[in-house]
């Protein structure tokens, strides 16, 4: 009979004892054999499959998405602190444009009759309305000095105008000191910005010359 080197038949599993014919004696209710390297506790049984479950795929995915989220919050972000620190560069340049403008224009008012100038309105209000934003120099006799909210307003109508005369003109004053030791009654010269005309002429920005 031709053995291994352990004393076995040829194909014989080792470790099994001598050769048995018919069901596994080893156990007690027969059968085969187990088969060699699977231990009671899974030994040798061959590793699980490596793969990413479905909570891995989940959370990767929210991970991705707040990554891009935040990406594109921080372009937003950037994009709108650049637009508007150019509007707010041009809002600062156009307003020391128009003061340095309004500045040139106080330098150098228009000097007019009141009456000239209320005219203008009903004759040409054209001309009238290219006087808005300019200074000009007016005279006239005080009817009426009061209060604006916190602002102080003189009333003039043209030196020896009737009452019923609705010719006059409204100066609301820079600084109320402006009307200290004006009466009515007196005679003035104003200077103030044309800000058209309601019931008045209205000026704005005024002082006593």
């Amino acid at each position: 009979m031709i053995v291994n080197s352990h004393g076995h038949p040829p194909g014989h599993p080792p470790g099994y004892g001598p050769a048995q014919h018919g069901p596994y004696q080893g156990h007690p209710h027969g059968g085969y054999p187990p088969s060699p390297g699977y231990g009671p506790h899974g030994a040798g049984r061959p590793p699980p499959k490596k793969g990413l479950s479905a909570g891995q795929v989940v959370l990767g995915i929210a991970i991705a998405v707040l990554v891009l989220g935040f990406g594109s919050c921080l372009v937003c972000t950037r994009y709108t602190s650049t637009k508007f620190k150019e509007a707010a560069g041009d809002f600062v340049e156009e307003a020391e444009k128009r003061a340095e403008e309004r500045k040139k224009k106080k330098a150098n008012p228009k000097r007019m009759e009141l009456k000239e100038l209320y005219a203008l309105y009903d004759v040409d209000a054209g001309a009238a309305e290219k006087l808005l934003d300019d200074y000009v120099l007016v005279e006239g006799e005080v009817r009426e000095i009061g209060k604006d909210g916190v602002r102080t307003f003189l009333v003039l109508a043209s030196a020896g105008a009737s009452a019923d005369d609705k010719v006059s003109l409204k100066c609301t004053l820079r600084l109320s000191r402006e009307a200290k030791g004006v009466e009515v009654g007196n005679k003035v010269v104003v200077l103030g910005e044309v800000a058209g005309r309601l019931v008045h002429i209205e000026l704005n920005d005024c002082s006593v010359e």
